[in-house]
């Protein structure tokens, strides 16, 4: 089984999975959402074998992907709209819908990282439902640039000033079953992909 933290990666997985079950027919490959850390707990409990996540601390294997941008979701209609970059302390006085509250996402580090408590309003369980909150003009949000490349609609996607960058990367189990250690094997050539 494989996570991923990122919706946008939903497409490049099922490209990959068709291609490897065509050589592969016998193995099966099940895909898996949710937030990083929550998606590392289910790796080293064995729940998953692989996941793309956001760096976190442990003892699996990382591979690197990419950098991607934390982003500011302003409703277009806001004033804040036009900025050219979003001042990350705003976020302690906008109206901010949190993205899986309570739990151990970028978003919460970054604001803990930077001393900031976001003026939280609202709240869900899925970046999609955040989103068109966002639209809706219930307030703002923050989210990595890659969920926010999904949707199109109605919400401004700034970067933030200070700019705040994370290490997105695959994390593997250090003892892969051998259907999955044949699975990462097909899948690792192509991450420069992502």
């Amino acid at each position: 089984m494989i996570g991923t933290a990122y919706i946008a990666y939903y497409s490049w997985m099922a490209q990959k999975i068709s291609a490897f079950h065509v050589q592969y027919p016998g193995i099966q490959v099940q895909i898996c959402g949710g937030y990083s850390t929550e998606l590392l707990e289910k790796l080293n409990t064995h729940q998953i074998d692989l996941c793309i996540i956001s760096q976190r601390e442990g003892n699996h294997k990382w591979f690197p992907i990419c950098e991607d941008e934390m982003t500011a979701w302003v409703p277009a209609s806001h004033p804040m709209a036009d900025l050219l970059a979003f001042p990350v302390e705003a976020f302690a006085k906008e109206p901010y819908i949190e993205t899986y509250p309570g739990e151990d996402i970028d978003n919460v580090r970054l604001f803990a990282k930077c001393g900031i408590k976001p003026n939280m309003k609202f709240a869900t369980m899925d970046s999609l439902a955040t989103y068109l909150m966002v639209e809706a003009g219930l307030g703002l949000s923050m989210n990595n640039a890659i969920n926010g490349r999904v949707w199109s609609g109605n919400v401004r996607i700034l970067p933030l000033d200070p700019p705040q960058i994370v290490e997105i990367g695959m994390a593997a189990q250090s003892n892969l079953s051998p259907a999955a250690q044949t699975f990462f094997g097909f899948v690792k050539p192509y991450l420069s992909e992502l």
